[in-house]
């Protein structure tokens, strides 16, 4: 935990991820915080990721394939070779 927060880093990483795919209301009302805090948790999240940085990638590769069998419909992935995950 940080110096004068009440969550822990995970914590408040967890809001941030399903603040991304639900509304804050409906994490406030289900994790019992206020819509405030809920928001100031997102706001820092994401404050915090700007400001880590990204090496670019010496290696990468590309590939594109049809999201379903005989549609035009296309993903493209993008992979760093050199990273081993």
């Amino acid at each position: 935990m940080r110096l004068r927060q009440h969550h822990t880093i995970r914590y408040e990483s967890m809001i941030y991820e399903r603040v991304k795919n639900c509304s804050i209301e409906e994490i406030s009302r289900e994790e019992g915080l206020g819509w405030e805090e809920v928001q100031l948790i997102f706001n820092h999240c994401a404050k915090e990721l700007e400001k880590e940085e990204w090496e670019a990638p010496e290696r990468i590769s590309l590939d594109e394939f049809s999201h379903l069998k005989g549609h035009k419909d296309f993903i493209t992935t993008v992979v760093d070779l050199e990273k081993k995950i």
